[in-house]
């Protein structure tokens, strides 16, 4: 069984420490942003796991909350009492229902509400196979993060056992003619560096996909936009919006998955530094060796998304089966669907 690397990486006063080999291990840096001459301190925790030691399992709220409840109208029913309060459909509550299985690892917040006070995601989403809701056209919008591409471990000839789930991030274009509005297919998803109709060969070999965003770190497969050090999303680049807390995944070149929560108020530029920088890796030899500058790394990064923003942004992680959870950011609000992360036996 692999070893699961989970690390609480919280930020210290230290710069660029390395991250230990150790279950759990904290690691600190400062981050420039913007190539400028003033250094700004991000403060995050997270959790980074090979994927073949842990299971992700993507839970629509709505449905999850109201069966495991079992409740009609929303309410959740006490059965020593029988008093009833509201479900808040928040990530405490995910939590709640899963947290006694000492695998759990995390609950990680996915997508953006449709509306407020409902539930409903806004955007696409695929459950166990089953699509729930069409692509929408937003400019928070911009990926699609498949769970596990089985499409893609098929080509390189591996198994589920040896690889795990393997994620995927497909770009999605932002079309401003029509903003904010549900499109009557993927025409819109984004096919540059592909061939031969891959693209959606590999998004129907995927059982759990969640429509999240904005792109942080492009996929290598997609042109380089701003400079070979580092392939940073045009929604970085053109991001105007003020400073939101952030849950973002990213995916490196040591194939790690991390889920990271900066609960403090941050531009996507900042993000970008951070998952572009060595002391987010720790030693990072191994990940600066590519041939093609043009398709270079700074460090480790391969590709990195917000998975959700504002108030939505909170995570619950727990240092190993008998240690209490740690609550970071907001976990009492409203959201669509989550991600619990499980080691795996």
């Amino acid at each position: 069984m692999p070893v699961l690397r989970t690390l609480i990486l919280a930020m210290a006063t230290m710069t660029h420490a390395t991250v230990a080999d150790a279950d759990w291990a904290e690691v600190g840096q400062n981050i420039w942003i913007n190539g400028g001459d003033q250094v700004a301190e991000v403060d995050f925790a997270a959790v980074r796991f090979k994927p073949n030691a842990v299971n992700l399992s993507l839970l629509e709220m709505n449905s999850f909350l109201n069966r495991r409840f079992s409740t009609a109208a929303g309410l959740r029913i006490n059965t020593t009492t029988g008093s009833s309060k509201s479900i808040a459909y928040s990530l405490r509550e995910v939590w709640e229902l899963v947290g006694d299985d000492p695998n759990v690892v995390a609950v990680v917040p996915v997508g953006y509400l449709e509306s407020a006070g409902r539930p409903q995601i806004a955007g696409f989403m695929r459950l166990r196979d089953q699509d729930q809701n069409p692509l929408m056209s937003a400019p928070n919008l911009t990926a699609l993060y498949c769970l596990d591409n089985d499409a893609w471990r098929e080509r390189q000839g591996r198994t589920k056992e040896d690889s795990g789930q393997i994620p995927y991030l497909f770009a999605v274009d932002f079309a401003p003619g029509s903003a904010f509005r549900y499109l009557p297919s993927l025409t819109t998803l984004n096919e540059e560096g592909r061939s031969d109709g891959r693209i959606s060969g590999d998004l129907d070999s995927c059982e759990n996909v969640v429509q999240i965003g904005p792109r942080i770190i492009d996929p290598r497969r997609l042109s380089v936009e701003v400079s070979p050090r580092n392939r940073v999303a045009l929604d970085v680049i053109k991001d105007d919006r003020p400073p939101q807390p952030r849950v973002v995944v990213s995916w490196d070149l040591t194939g790690h998955l991390t889920f990271t929560i900066i609960a403090k108020p941050v531009n996507l530029r900042s993000v970008a530094e951070m998952v572009a920088d060595a002391g987010f890796y720790g030693t990072t030899d191994a990940c600066s060796q590519d041939a093609d500058p043009d398709n270079r790394s700074a460090s480790c990064e391969y590709w990195a998304a917000a998975l959700t923003s504002f108030e939505h942004a909170g995570m619950i992680i727990r240092d190993g089966a008998d240690a209490e959870p740690q609550i970071v950011g907001q976990v009492d609000t409203m959201i669509p669907a989550a991600i619990v992360v499980r080691r795996l036996q």
